[in-house]
């Protein structure tokens, strides 16, 4: 008896998965200067005190990522209520975040879930969610609700903030992505230009493709996987992306296809 490696697509008829990068700022070059010299830094600090210390002067990188980025993404979910009638997830990792958007939403019914909610009150969020018209943003943590969950009822997903995970991210976008879904799913990820954002997603690219790669060595197939986590760029400011001066990580965006679009048309892929 063997066990085969199966792609899911081979598998399940599903509809669509369609994910895009929404740029929500670009950060001014003081401020991208900074942060490059910080990443430099904590590289330096990698190879000299080993990867304890680094990672953690990283992950207080990304909280500042968090922070700079908290009162966009506010109003971005604002946008996405006036522009689109659909439910939508939020996931969110750090709290101070999640509570946030919390505060921004104000009377706007909602649902909030997160490793702090008990299990015995979990499914009844979710049915609320789900039933209750008038209901329709639920704000998740990623780490304690990107698996197990049945939400093919959205079609919406917006990833507040990027986790170095490739396996976290595909999970939680197989919480709608998944049998019963019936209508395309939009995965938008939402970042700023010049913050760890922009290494953090390279960093997600980069281990799915890996993952994507193995599973086509394995299944002996010729299909190139160098699109694995590829994604539309999308400028939340209507303006054109700017092309990267050449370097060596050109060879991992260039399948990233860079268009240009405002909040509103964006929004109508989700429920087109």
């Amino acid at each position: 008896r063997f066990i085969l490696p199966m792609k899911k697509v081979d598998v399940i008829d599903l509809p669509q998965l369609q994910r895009e990068v929404v740029v929500l700022k670009e950060l001014g070059p003081v401020k991208a200067k900074k942060f490059n010299a910080e990443i430099t830094r904590i590289e330096s600090i990698r190879e000299s005190a080993g990867s304890l210390r680094a990672d953690a002067a990283l992950m207080e990188l990304v909280r500042e990522t968090m922070r700079l980025k908290a009162a966009d993404v506010c109003a971005y979910v604002k946008t996405v209520l006036e522009c689109s009638p659909v439910k939508f997830i939020v996931f969110v990792h750090h709290k101070e975040l999640r509570d946030k958007i919390i505060e921004s939403l104000g009377s706007v019914d909602h649902i909030v879930v997160d490793g702090s909610t008990p299990m015995a009150k979990r499914g009844a969020l979710f049915d609320r969610f789900r039933v209750t018209p008038m209901c329709r943003v639920a704000v998740l943590s990623i780490q304690a609700c990107s698996t197990g969950l049945n939400l093919q009822f959205v079609s919406l997903i917006l990833f507040a903030e990027l986790l170095f995970s490739s396996v976290v991210h595909s999970q939680a976008e197989a919480r709608c992505h998944r049998v019963g879904q019936t209508s395309s799913v939009l995965c938008q990820y939402l970042t700023i230009k010049g913050s760890t954002d922009d290494m953090v997603w390279r960093t997600i690219k980069r281990k799915a493709n890996t993952q994507a790669t193995l599973m086509m060595n394995a299944l002996d197939t010729a299909d190139t996987m160098s699109t694995a986590f590829s994604a539309r760029t999308v400028d939340n400011k209507r303006k054109r992306l700017e092309t990267e001066d050449e370097d060596e990580n050109d060879d991992e965006d260039e399948d990233d296809e860079h268009l240009m679009y405002d909040s509103t048309q964006i929004l109508q892929r989700a429920h087109a």
